[in-house]
């Protein structure tokens, strides 16, 4: 309406642009728009995963076919019997209505576990134009028979309890996306994009189980991992791409893609090892970026409140984990190959934490020779506690090096107290 085009808020719908969609085009933008349908309003139903859930996808090499990436995310499974066809596909089957009076459509017992793939919460016809030498204005492709528009009534299907079925070779529920709840007997939710893209930190409840296995990746991921990668001899040459629609409602802020190593190893407890390990480094990772954001909040703003969302904090903890990405991806690396000395990949890591910390400190906290002398106190107050928790001697840092299984420094009263006794 006139707020969107005001506020310029339908960047995605490139306003003016594309009039007449061929078929072909058309096919592949209702498909997108029923797989990811975000919340729309009353009546206006969300996708069979939420609205914008994420996707993730083997690469199994790095020069890879679509063939190639198709076959090593397919998952395990029996193929639809010919009776199951109308649970299988929705559009092959009367409308399933919700709201008041309606039901909810449930994996197995209204439509089959295949339909994962094809779920259709809106009620959309399309309107075609019969035109002769026309042409797909987002595509430029020939088709004489254009979409020119639809028509979309409330209450499609309303799709339940389709996240929350196990692993397995029976389990066909969207093998693409990965999981989450917020506890141990909660709801099985798809994560989704959040601003600031996807990167290592994400890594546990993406390639790996979280620690308290409330954070699951997607089975595609888990079946290469521990099937696939090993039976075709190429563990250490895959990587992982991750995409998604980050939305706020009905609006798409941005897509979000990218593509990460996916490092692994052709023996099982090599594997289990590396697993623990990378999950260590992200953990530690994350203590580090919460301490610098604190470190410079008390450098900036001192004991006043502020929201630690604030632009300037959430930027300061977004560039030292996209410093620190490469980093990550090379320790995981060097791991992989040199054997089992995981204690110096772990010093290393610590120090590229702690390189990156003081580097975005510095960058941030910039001291004039007109400073206040109460703010440069302050300022180098802050920054000494950084350093001491990447450096190992504070109490902040006990935490850090228990957590990467890193004997912490012999203080020198219990040297003293070890040479009385």
């Amino acid at each position: 309406g006139e707020s969107t085009i005001k506020r310029n808020a339908d960047l995605f719908v490139h306003r003016g642009q594309v009039e007449r969609l061929g078929r072909a085009t058309a096919a592949m933008a209702l498909f997108t728009l029923q797989s990811w349908a975000p919340s729309g309003g009353a009546g206006n139903m969300t996708g069979l995963r939420g609205g914008g859930p994420l996707t993730t996808l083997v690469l199994p090499l790095d020069e890879v076919r679509l063939w190639d990436v198709i076959w090593a995310n397919v998952p395990c499974g029996k193929a639809a019997k010919d009776a199951d066809m109308n649970r299988v596909f929705p559009w092959m089957a009367p409308t399933r209505i919700s709201g008041k009076g309606g039901e909810e459509v449930r994996v197995g017992e209204d439509a089959h576990p295949l339909q994962c793939w094809w779920g259709m919460p809106r009620r959309i016809r399309l309107d075609f134009e019969k035109v002769q030498g026309g042409r797909c204005d987002l595509t430029r492709q020939p088709d004489n028979m254009l979409v020119t528009g639809w028509r979309q009534r409330p209450r499609g299907p309303e799709y339940a309890g389709w996240i929350g079925m196990p692993y397995g070779k029976e389990a066909v529920i969207h093998p693409l996306t990965p999981r989450y709840r917020q506890k141990a007997d909660g709801e099985w939710l798809a994560v989704h994009p959040q601003p600031g893209g996807i990167g290592y930190r994400h890594w546990t409840g993406v390639v790996v189980n979280s620690a308290d296995a409330n954070r699951l990746p997607a089975s595609c991921v888990v079946t290469w991992r521990n099937e696939r990668a090993r039976e075709a001899g190429i563990s250490g040459y895959a990587r992982l791409l991750v995409a998604g629609f980050d939305m706020d409602n009905m609006k798409v802020r941005s897509f979000v893609e990218s593509e990460m190593p996916l490092v692994g190893t052709k023996d099982e407890k090599e594997q289990k090892a590396l697993d623990e390990l990378t999950c260590q480094c992200v953990g530690v990772a994350t203590q580090v970026a919460d301490i610098l954001r604190g470190s410079v909040r008390d450098a900036i703003f001192g004991g006043g409140k502020v929201s630690v969302d604030v632009t300037l904090l959430s930027n300061v903890r977004e560039r030292f984990w996209m410093d620190t990405e490469n980093g990550f991806h090379a320790a995981l690396q060097a791991a992989a190959t040199g054997g089992n000395d995981y204690l110096t990949v772990k010093k290393n890591w610590l120090r590229i934490l702690a390189l990156a910390a003081l580097r975005e400190f510095d960058a941030t906290v910039v001291l004039e020779p007109d400073t206040p002398t109460t703010e440069a106190q302050r300022a180098a107050k802050a920054r000494m506690r950084l350093c001491a928790v990447v450096s190992g001697s504070g109490k902040e840092s006990e935490k850090i090096l228990r957590e990467l299984d890193i004997p912490c420094p012999v203080k020198k009263n219990q040297k003293t107290s070890e040479k009385v006794s």
